[in-house]
């Protein structure tokens, strides 16, 4: 490791061959034996990868050992999960055991697959999303399917 600049932290491998991939966790232990998780993505030149920590970086250090996991972030999928509070890496945090699950699915996913259908979207009438906000409703009326952002704050 040779630079932690808050969540941001870059790691330097030997050689190119042990750089990891892009999106693949790496692990590192902090100054007080904490296991950190970072995620690879981008690479830098000199067999630098630049990462995102999963966690706090605190008390991590320069120079700590670095391990690539060999795979990306995967939480637990199913029915176990209702009522649990989990990590961003899927380890329970709410002090109720392990989370039992068959199944596992990775955050980041392959969408070159996916298709998007113009015909099926463009075949509908535009209808008015009623929020239930006066003002919304009233002044600026949303449309149902469209984007829209709402920004707001205190006036003075």
């Amino acid at each position: 490791m040779i630079s932690v600049q808050g969540p941001v932290v870059d790691v330097k491998f030997d050689n190119l061959e042990d750089l990891p991939g892009l999106y693949e966790i790496i692990e590192v232990n902090t100054f007080d034996r904490r296991e950190l998780f970072l995620e690879a993505v981008e690479y830098l030149s000199n067999n630098v990868a630049r990462c995102v920590a999963l966690g706090s970086t605190l008390n991590l250090q320069r120079n700590a050992r670095a391990f690539p996991a060999g795979s990306s972030v995967k939480i637990p999928v199913g029915k176990e999960l209702f009522g649990r509070i989990i990590d961003v890496t899927g380890k329970a945090i709410d002090q109720k055991g392990e989370i039992n699950t068959k199944e596992v699915s990775l955050v980041r996913k392959n969408a070159s697959n996916l298709r998007f259908n113009r015909d099926a979207l463009s075949s509908e009438e535009p209808r008015i999303l009623e929020t239930g906000i006066k003002i919304l409703d009233l002044l600026f009326p949303l449309v149902k399917g469209s984007k829209t952002g709402i920004i707001g704050g205190a006036a003075l």
